[in-house]
């Protein structure tokens, strides 16, 4: 499997350019298509875009998306099934078992409520408060409220439906990232509605999640992914994905 993924990518250096180009496509894990502008569906020509389809097609990287759900990819994952993932070390319930990307940014996750945030400390605004939640996704800076019975997580599949809870009062707070949740507000018109904590609640670094036995296929698509960075690319993608969805609103 090492020499077959190791043979999937051949760099191609130039003064002024570099390009990763793959014979056959990699295996991608999507448990969610409506991630905008990370990862989503175009509803016209239904296929993936987003920021990590961005990255990977700037290097001429095919990619076949498989789609499970968040525990099912994982398990994938760590079996060597499949060869890509976006995940972060801390989301996940072995991290050891994953070797991880350089990072791509800083993913930063905030709280959502129907009122202003105070910004007094965790241990004091989240008492006796419910949480909308992501199924199967792990929040490292709450976990522990959710075990000690300070507060009280609600699943819900998707991000659309977590802040739909919180519009009914089914919970005093959503948690999700600054993208997703930018997304979400501005295409239901919630800007004056939902406000956000004013700092993150948590930052970690944004990467792509691969098996360990694969090394020689990461070590390349880490060289790619600094390419970006060094050329500026990486920041004009993100900027580009993040003012397309919001001209889709």
């Amino acid at each position: 499997m090492y020499h077959t993924l190791l043979c999937k990518l051949c760099i191609v250096l130039s003064v002024v350019t570099y390009s990763v180009k793959a014979t056959t496509p990699v295996k991608f894990l999507v448990w969610a298509d409506d991630l905008a502008p990370i990862l989503y569906l175009d509803p016209q020509s239904k296929d993936y875009k987003g920021i990590v389809v961005d990255i990977l097609s700037a290097g001429d990287i095919p990619i076949k998306f498989i789609n499970h759900n968040r525990n099912r990819g994982e398990e994938a994952l760590y079996a060597g099934e499949l060869d890509l993932a976006i995940l972060s070390k801390e989301w996940v319930r072995y991290p050891e078992k994953l070797v991880y990307s350089t990072p791509i940014y800083v993913h930063k996750e905030f709280l959502y409520g129907n009122h202003p945030i105070s910004d007094k400390p965790l241990e004091e605004l989240l008492v006796d408060k419910i949480i909308c939640t992501r199924r199967g996704y792990v929040y490292p800076k709450l976990d522990g409220f959710f075990k000690d019975k300070i507060s009280l997580r609600m699943d819900s599949h998707i991000e659309a439906t977590q802040f739909e809870m919180l519009r009914r009062d089914r919970c005093d707070f959503v948690m999700t990232n600054e993208f997703v949740g930018q997304w979400i507000i501005a295409k239901n018109d919630w800007g004056k509605d939902i406000y956000r904590s004013k700092t993150p609640i948590d930052e970690v670094d944004f990467t792509f999640a691969i098996h360990p036995k694969n090394q020689g296929f990461l070590d390349l698509l880490n060289h790619h992914i600094d390419q970006l960075k060094q050329s500026g690319e990486l920041q004009k993608i993100i900027k580009q994905q993040r003012q397309f969805i919001s001209k889709q609103e």
